[in-house]
């Protein structure tokens, strides 16, 4: 925020006394600032889960409070916190590692190991037993494997999946191609695929 004169000059060292409010009427937040030599303040604080019990869905109320030469200035800013209701996941990234995990490689050869890690965030609602897919697809696009994982997401949260595969001796040459999916929920409960992602790497003789 910002504090000036009547005349618009920037008013330099106030105090400013900064507190927030949840929708129940809480104060969540209180700090103390000043102004610098252009009459700005600045200040953040983060919502956040308390207990595994997120905040609440509604409007916040932010005040503040300047102090300087004896005078008193009050004013507020509002902002609504409302949750997804509806699932929207994303897969960030899709990498092809060697079996040790640390270090990416697209060359390989029959009866290799490797593993794939996959990044999924969700940015929607939070979902108790989202199934993050993997296919590799041999050159022919036929799969040849199919792993999945049966993981709670919450909303806003981000995770990193491995998953552990060894290509098959007797298999051809060429590019592979890892498919990567994200169910919101079995698909035997009803599950619908709600975001995909894909990759390649290559067997060499």
């Amino acid at each position: 925020g910002g504090l000036s004169t009547d005349f618009g000059e920037p008013v330099f060292n106030a105090t400013i006394y900064l507190f927030a409010v949840n929708p129940a009427g809480r104060v969540i937040y209180f700090n103390l600032t000043r102004t610098d030599r252009l009459g700005a303040f600045y200040n953040s604080f983060k919502l956040t889960e308390v207990g595994n019990v997120k905040p609440l869905n509604g409007t916040y109320v932010i005040y503040a409070t300047a102090i300087y030469k004896g005078k008193i200035l009050r004013t507020h800013t509002t902002f609504i916190l409302e949750y997804p209701s509806y699932p929207s996941v994303q897969i960030e990234s899709i990498l092809i590692l060697n079996p040790e995990g640390n270090e990416t490689k697209s060359m390989y050869r029959q009866g290799d190991p490797m593993k794939i890690k996959v990044t999924v965030t969700n940015y929607g609602m939070a979902l108790d037993s989202s199934v993050v897919w993997v296919e590799i697809q041999a050159p022919n696009r036929i799969p040849i494997k199919v792993m999945l994982k049966i993981v709670p997401i919450r909303s806003g949260e981000s995770k990193e999946l491995i998953f552990d595969f060894k290509i098959p001796l007797n298999v051809e040459t060429g590019i592979y191609y890892v498919k990567a999916y994200v169910s919101d929920k079995p698909i035997s409960s009803g599950g619908r695929f709600i975001a995909t992602g894909s990759e390649t790497f290559i067997v060499e003789s």
